[in-house]
């Protein structure tokens, strides 16, 4: 688990981003977003926070009742999450998202190259030249299952985990 203070003391000028977890994919602990979004507004820093494995996840356990610390856009300082739908979201693997707090952060995420002898490439996502066919697999599911749907499973895998641990 990182340390606020930590990350703190390891900011220099060269310093731009702060990237934690909510939760770390081997350990699954949630990093002190709340925190580490503090550190990132004194030094004006964006501030990632890794969701892949369980942004999904988290998000219908709080609604569930759980107590989850926020990691969200909840956060002052958070300026963009990350998750993959292809964990607890249940879709296909190869679909995956990023959300911005803001349209100013995003723009720096759209590639523009006019130095070919082709066509001008524009891509305002890393997608390119890959096939769309995940992505509509995911909003599929996604609107196949639901809240209510996503809140059964998340509510299943809990009480597994409980007879587990």
């Amino acid at each position: 688990k990182v340390r606020a203070e930590d990350m703190e003391k390891a900011i220099t000028e060269n310093t731009i981003l702060l990237v934690a977890s909510a939760p770390s994919y081997s350990q699954g602990v949630i990093d002190p977003i709340a925190e580490i979004g503090k550190v990132a507004q004194k030094h004006n820093l964006l501030f990632h926070v890794d969701g892949c494995v369980g942004g999904i996840h988290l998000s219908f356990m709080r609604k569930l009742g759980y107590d989850i610390p926020d990691f969200d856009f909840n956060v002052p300082g958070v300026t963009s999450i990350s998750t993959d739908l292809h964990k607890y979201g249940y879709a296909a693997k190869g679909c995956s998202v990023i959300m911005y707090r803001s349209k100013d952060i995003r723009k720096y995420q759209i590639f523009a190259c006019t130095d070919t002898t082709a066509y001008t490439l524009i891509n305002p996502t890393v997608l390119s030249t890959k096939s769309g066919g995940p992505m509509a697999g995911a909003w599929a599911v996604l609107n196949f299952l639901g809240e209510e749907g996503y809140m059964r499973i998340i509510q299943t895998v809990q009480e597994a985990v409980k007879k587990l641990i």
